[in-house]
């Protein structure tokens, strides 16, 4: 799904690749919750935020 995703974004706005370090979209790693048993928009948006720092 992710390199799906980057290869459409790129495709549609090559410029991205600019703003990027080296030609990776996506941090390493994966997410996996039961969103509605233990989390919320809240913790998603928060973990998406976080991607890339630290």
């Amino acid at each position: 799904m992710k390199s799906l995703t980057a290869r459409e974004i790129f495709r549609l706005h090559p410029a991205v690749k600019r703003f990027l370090w080296g030609v990776k979209f996506w941090t390493s790693g994966y997410y996996i919750n039961t969103v509605v048993q233990y989390a919320n928009e809240e913790v998603i948006n928060k973990y998406v935020q976080g991607q890339g720092k630290g």
